[in-house]
């Protein structure tokens, strides 16, 4: 795929993030290359059930998951250097809105 379409895929995967920081998406995206896509959904769903988090840690991995499931063909047909790059494009998206929001 080239490289506008990798981007493209990012900012629409970053748009459905609207809460998530760069950070937990970061490790969501760490989490995803050490075990694979399958396994760092299953993580996600797992920590947005879980009552010991606080709230806003709960819903970052529930956009997370909805954001990922939203796009997971997609995400599936990527060879996981793709894969890799759109997660570097959406961490570098969601870093630019944060920039924007603290400015506003």
């Amino acid at each position: 795929m080239n490289e506008e379409k990798l981007i493209e895929l990012a900012e629409q995967t970053a748009r459905q993030l609207p809460e998530v920081t760069r950070n937990e998406w970061e490790h969501w995206a760490q989490i995803a290359k050490r075990y694979g896509l399958d396994q760092a959904v299953q993580w996600s769903e797992r920590l947005a059930r879980d009552v010991t988090l606080r709230p806003a840690v709960k819903r970052a991995n529930q956009l997370i998951m909805k954001a990922i499931n939203s796009q997971r063909k997609k995400l599936k047909e990527l060879s996981p250097e793709e894969r890799d790059q759109v997660f570097g494009y959406v961490s570098r998206v969601l870093a630019v809105e944060t920039v924007r929001g603290s400015l506003q």
